[in-house]
């Protein structure tokens, strides 16, 4: 697969790691948008999406 990068690949899951322990709807969110997308379940997905994006924990703006 060309340009995947297996560490920033794994430094995202760590990261979605570390903010379900802090936030419990977006960690449910987050839960239920990998079972939905395992069954192919692709409304559903998006609805769970659209709630994690909404909860999940905001970056600080980095300088660019």
């Amino acid at each position: 697969m060309p340009g995947y990068d297996v560490i920033t690949d794994f430094w995202e899951w760590y990261q979605r790691r570390q903010a379900r322990e802090h936030d419990p709807v977006a960690r449910l969110a987050l839960d239920k948008c990998e079972e939905t997308f395992r069954k192919c379940e692709w409304d559903r997905f998006g609805y769970w999406y659209a709630i994690y994006l909404r909860e999940r924990p905001k970056k600080p703006n980095s300088a660019a």
